[in-house]
């Protein structure tokens, strides 16, 4: 394995891992949110499991994006 490919291999698993902690990060504000507006009551088990969904949803979002050659947010990349 090349340099470059370890390095492309590196950046590729910060961005996932970057994907997947914004998710949870968000899916955190959501709950804090409908916690304390007392709408809702999620435990930290769900809001775990919720945030690990949202990141799969999102790494998968990004790959589809990419397979069409364009940025996560659907600009093109040149």
């Amino acid at each position: 394995m090349g340099t470059e490919s370890k390095i492309n291999s590196i950046v590729s698993r910060l961005k996932s891992f970057g994907w997947r902690f914004l998710s949870y990060i968000i899916t955190m504000a959501l709950a804090y949110l409908v916690d304390n507006i007392g709408l809702l009551e999620i435990s930290p088990f769900y809001t775990t499991f919720i945030a690990l969904i949202l990141g799969e949803v999102s790494k998968w979002w990004a790959n589809k994006q990419k397979e069409l050659g364009r940025s996560f947010f659907g600009r093109s990349i040149k």
